[in-house]
């Protein structure tokens, strides 16, 4: 049964006379959410209590004419007692799962004083009026869940009706008076109440469903980009640009694959793609290494950033062998099997993050160019690198010589081949000459299509 009509909030989620989540699952983790401020706030109104109850010592002496100090001697030290007693107990590890239980025996406790109080001072029926205040107190103050607040204001409005009227002798017309002002109390403060757990109990699904999209919301900027980078985004840096004095940085591109792509239905051509680039996501993060993006059948990845690693072009150069290995066993949606260009390349670069409404980590700088023209000016299935790359991993892989070659905005350039890595504890093996430059007529040919985006 659900609470309030079918234009409430609240009615599809809460049970209508209970005020619980009809989810028990949900009901059990508010519980737990409210058990720190609730056991706060129980400690604070067993407070507040006792500060009542000793101002009401100086009120006393005007209301009631015999056994005064019999009065404040059980308001002082055995109704204040009896508080303080719940206090202590809510600081034991036991009650602070079962705090209502403090709740209860408190202001049943306090309810019985109140009334022994009425008898020993033989008070007019408009004093027992005052219990009133009680009643309210036990449906706004003392933080109840609505049916444990129920239970125990009706409760103690049984015990003090059944002990004080009675006692003090009130008339016909005084205790008629005195048990509607009872009454009103509690439907007012069970209405109060019932609101009360019914906004409480919204604004934790509220608050869950915004903290469960912001969750979702950093795991989707996590995956945009690289953790450290969103965690300055979301921490209120605006503009992120870093320059970065030594990196390596590959591009990957399957050899042929726009003609495949214009043959084939794009499902065909977006599944072979998602296994693809999914292969190389694995690997690039086993490496610590960051992928940056990819660009129809182009795979950018770059090493030394956002995070410093001191050997990230070893890092990729690892990776470089990896995915030439990972392709083996594949094939394009034509039946042919997969081929790779790969460039390498190290140097300085700036990275940082562009856009307002879809961000992007990019890269920029001389560094990206070189790397995005030795994949292009590559040969299928194997690693292009510049000189500069090969000095730094001569001692740990091997390459091949390829010669100088003609690289447009670059000129000739000593590049070479990655073929494989040094067994451990081997030295490396010294790698062939290179051949002599060639002529301008015998030269390479240059690439004369520069990098996309932000590459260029």
């Amino acid at each position: 049964m659900t609470a309030g009509r079918d234009d409430d909030p609240a009615a599809p989620l809460l049970e209508r006379l209970t005020v619980r989540f009809i989810d028990r699952d949900l009901e059990a983790e508010y519980r737990t959410s409210q058990r720190v401020r609730n056991l706060r706030q129980t400690r604070l109104a067993l407070g507040i209590s006792m500060t009542l109850n000793t101002i009401f010592v100086a009120i006393d002496p005007i209301t009631f004419d015999v056994n005064q100090g019999t009065i404040m001697l059980l308001r002082l030290f055995v109704a204040n007692g009896w508080l303080l007693l719940m206090m202590g107990l809510s600081l034991l590890p036991y009650f602070h799962k079962r705090w209502p239980m403090l709740l209860f025996f408190g202001a049943v406790g306090y309810t019985s004083f109140a009334a022994l109080i009425n008898v020993l001072g033989e008070g007019e029926g408009a004093y027992a009026g005052g219990f009133v205040t009680v009643v309210l107190a036990i449906y706004v103050l003392l933080p109840f869940y609505f049916l444990h607040g129920l239970v125990t204001a009706w409760l103690c409005t049984a015990i003090y009706c059944s002990v004080a009227p009675f006692a003090i002798q009130l008339s016909a017309g005084d205790l008629g008076f005195v048990s509607l002002m009872l009454i009103s109390a509690n439907a007012i403060g069970m209405f109060a109440l019932y609101r009360t757990e019914q906004f409480r109990r919204l604004d934790f699904v509220n608050t869950r469903a915004i903290s469960e999209e912001r969750g979702r919301f950093q795991q989707l900027l996590n995956r945009i980009l690289p953790v450290s980078v969103a965690a300055r985004l979301h921490g209120g840096e605006e503009r992120i640009a870093d320059l970065y004095e030594d990196s390596t940085v590959l591009f990957a591109d399957v050899v042929g694959f726009t003609g495949v792509a214009a043959d084939h239905p794009p499902h065909q051509v977006l599944d072979f793609l998602d296994g693809l680039f999914s292969r190389f996501d694995a690997l690039v993060e086993a490496r610590g290494l960051e992928k940056i993006k990819t660009i129809g059948d182009e795979y950018m990845v770059a090493g030394g950033l956002p995070e410093v690693k001191p050997d990230h072009a070893e890092a990729m150069a690892d990776l470089a062998l990896e995915m030439l290995k990972a392709v083996e066993d594949m094939q394009t949606p034509d039946g042919q099997l997969v081929h790779l260009r790969i460039g390498l390349h190290s140097g300085p670069l700036v990275a940082g993050v562009v856009g307002g409404s879809r961000f992007l980590y990019d890269l920029w700088g001389d560094t990206v160019n070189t790397a995005s023209r030795m994949e292009a000016l590559g040969e299928p299935g194997r690693i292009q690198v510049t000189d500069g790359t090969r000095s730094r991993l001569a001692d740990s892989f091997i390459f091949e010589p390829r010669g100088d070659v003609e690289v447009k905005g670059k000129g000739p350039m000593r590049l070479w081949y990655l073929t494989g890595r040094n067994p451990p504890n081997e030295s490396a093996p010294a790698s062939p000459a290179p051949d002599r430059p060639a002529s301008a007529g015998t030269s390479a040919p240059a690439s004369t299509a520069g990098p996309t985006g932000s590459m260029a």
